[in-house]
């Protein structure tokens, strides 16, 4: 507010000058009248400066999911409020956009989505806005993306357009691609302060560093657990979890629903069983929304072990039930993705 008030100071400067040179010739009616109206005026730089500052104090951004506001919110730090446009209790795969999610992304200074490919429905909406400042982590040639072997129906062309590949948009479970996630927010982050009052390009860096510090520790830790799983052979319901995978050195054998919105044929799951009911199998990986009865049916002759993750991390444990995580509190995305390990280890052993 210190350049507020150097404003106010000027504009008052100038309005006594010229109210002293008027009064010297006015008669005492028209001093009275003008003495009325002066006070008005000297209001109008102060309530413009009010009402300025409540502007960048209500700035937004909104960030299409969980994960991924946990790390804008982690970077800002408060300094702007951080809204999260698909609910935990949403499924992405039906997310349609409701009137209170349209004056969301029109009041937003800043959106954060993944994509045309992995949020087509937000496509037509977020390129008419092209006055607010977006961050679209599909363009970036930095992240490494997996592609999916169905379902989801993203697609994505090659780049002399004759073919198409489909997109794993859950991104944010990488472990080693993490750092990269953060630095592409952070210098897009940087481009928003130069556009907003509510936080300063200088306060972004100093946050960037103190977050990759925490991250880089974090890192060290969750990378040196899940050694010992390399190799391990697993099936899943659904194709989200690959990029946590591959860190962990995971192979995934079978695939339930391969496409999220079609159910398998009764061909593809004796196939599955079939994989399952050799034996080597350490772990059967389910979602949130997985069919139990068609997991009954793979699983009727072998039982190995189940577990449910949500690759939103929106069903995760709370923090609090994690111990010895003080310095990681404020960037939940972090011990989130190291509970999904800790509960991927209690499967695989």
């Amino acid at each position: 507010m210190v350049l507020g008030k150097a404003r106010v100071d000027s504009h008052l400067a100038d309005f006594l000058l010229i109210n002293g040179l008027l009064r010297m010739w006015l008669s005492k009616s028209a001093q009275r009248l003008f003495t009325k109206c002066s006070k008005m005026m000297l209001l109008i730089p102060i309530f413009s400066l009010l009402l300025s500052y409540t502007s960048q104090a209500g700035a937004t951004i909104v960030v299409t999911v969980q994960p991924l506001a946990d790390i804008v919110s982690a970077l800002v730090d408060g300094k702007i409020d951080v809204d999260v446009l698909i609910d935990a209790n949403q499924d992405p795969h039906a997310f349609a956009l409701k009137p209170s999610d349209l004056e969301k992304l029109e009041r937003a200074k800043g959106i954060v989505w993944l994509g045309p490919e992995s949020e087509p429905t937000l496509t037509k909406l977020l390129n008419r806005m092209n006055d607010t400042l977006q961050l679209a982590l599909e363009s970036s040639d930095d992240l490494s993306w997996l592609s999916l072997a169905g379902g989801h129906q993203y697609h994505h062309a090659h780049d002399h357009g004759h073919q198409h590949v489909l997109k794993d948009p859950h991104i944010w479970l990488s472990i080693s691609q993490k750092e990269i996630l953060l630095r592409i927010i952070r210098d897009w982050l940087l481009l928003l302060a130069e556009q907003s009052d509510a936080i300063s390009q200088d306060f972004v860096r100093q946050r960037y560093i103190d977050v990759q510090a925490k991250w880089m520790g974090a890192k060290l830790t969750l990378l040196q657990s899940v050694k010992k799983h390399h190799g391990k052979k697993v099936v899943v319901d659904h194709h989200a979890f690959q990029y946590l995978f591959a860190d962990m050195g995971l192979e995934v054998v079978g695939v339930v629903r391969e496409n999220h919105e079609i159910k398998p044929s009764l061909k593809h799951l004796q196939t599955v069983q079939a994989t399952v009911n050799r034996g080597k199998v350490a772990c059967i990986v389910l979602m949130p929304d997985s069919d139990l009865k068609l997991i009954g049916k793979i699983t009727a002759q072998k039982k190995p072990n189940l577990v449910q993750l949500d690759p939103l991390l929106s069903t995760s444990p709370s923090l609090e039930q994690i111990p010895d995580r003080d310095n990681l509190d404020e960037i939940p995305v972090f011990p989130k993705i190291e509970m999904m390990i800790d509960q991927l280890d209690k499967c695989l052993i």
